[in-house]
């Protein structure tokens, strides 16, 4: 298990939280949003990714591996 911090890529940003259903498709969580200087901890599942978050993901490496790599996509 490990924690990583995974940069909002195309594929994610202007989705909310819901709509990428990460819990589901990697068996992680979203524990906090850095957004510019200001941190939103235990996200709702409506807020919306904006260009710049960085995502803070709890689960097992290899999924988080696999979530920097679906939201790199464009």
């Amino acid at each position: 298990l490990g924690i990583a911090q995974i940069a909002a890529g195309p594929a994610f940003v202007g989705r909310s939280l819901a709509s990428l259903d990460l819990r589901a498709r990697y068996e992680t969580s979203v524990l906090a949003i850095k957004r510019g200087n200001e941190l939103v901890i235990t996200p709702e599942l409506t807020e919306r990714v904006k260009t710049g978050d960085v995502l803070i993901v709890v689960g097992r490496d290899e999924q988080l591996a696999n979530i920097e790599e679906a939201s790199s996509r464009e």
